[in-house]
This record gives C-alpha cells, structure tokens and sequence, in this order.
C-alpha cells in the first residue's frame, strides 16, 4: 500500500502557486536562505557593537544564599572617553533553556579603567548555569 502512495503523492505535487513552474519554487527557496542568511549576518554583526569587546565574565554560578543565577563581570573602557555602561546577562539552564537575565552597570569609567560589577536574575535556579552576555550599551559620560 506504501508503494503505491508515494508515486501518487509525487505524481501530484504541484507549484505552490498557478503558474509557476519548480525553478520557480526553487528560485523562491534560494531567496529565502539567502535572506535567513542576511539575517544571521545581522544578528552576528550585533555582537561586534561598540562596547560588547568591552566585557568579560569572570564568573557564572548560582548564588548559594539567594539561589539567584549571578554572573561576576570586568568592564573596561576600551573607548577614548570616559563612558558609562549597561551590561544584559542572560542566563541559561545546562540545557540551554532560558532561566532569566540580569542587569550590570557603571558610570563615569575612565579610558583604559576597568570596573568589577555583578548581573544577578531574580529567578531562582538550581544546579549547573550557562551566563551570556546579550548586550552591552556604552555612551560617552
């Protein structure tokens, strides 16, 4: 019975739309992988914005008394001027199921300077956690 479904099925595919033909169809998958792809350029190009450079996570734990996921972050002014910054953190399971995000900030940091901070969710988590920094905004103070 198998087989002679799957002639039939294919025997009666037709183009998405009337009139167009399978280089039609084909032509439309193309231009859909190649704008997936301009979008997945856009979304790595996000990650080179000014400041992102500018971060590192020292570390990624929950916090024993809180139970609130906690990542210890170095901001350093990589920038000419004296500048302010907002650091997102999100943190996720081992799995990588999204638990929540957190906030880090600092103000008036001099060119070349580096600020310890904490970006703590207000979520409870157990167990094992993955931090990402998402966004970094840095403008001059």
């Amino acid at each position: 019975m198998a087989a002679s479904v799957l002639p039939f099925a294919t025997a009666c595919a037709l183009p998405e739309e009337p009139g167009s033909s399978a280089s039609d169809t084909a032509d439309k998958g193309a231009a859909e992988d190649a704008e997936k792809a301009d979008t997945d350029k856009a979304e790595a190009a996000d990650t080179t914005k000014p400041g992102m450079d500018d971060v590192k996570i020292d570390s990624c734990s929950v916090d024993p008394t809180t139970k609130f996921p906690s990542a210890k972050v170095t901001i350093t002014n990589n920038s000419s001027k004296t500048s302010n910054y907002m650091v997102q953190v999100e943190f996720t399971d081992s799995g990588g199921t999204r638990l929540d995000e957190g906030m880090a900030a600092t103000n008036n940091l001099a060119p070349e300077q580096a600020s310890k901070q904490t970006a703590q969710a207000l979520t409870e988590a157990s167990g094992s956690i993955k931090c990402k920094v998402t966004d970094v905004t840095r403008y001059a103070s």
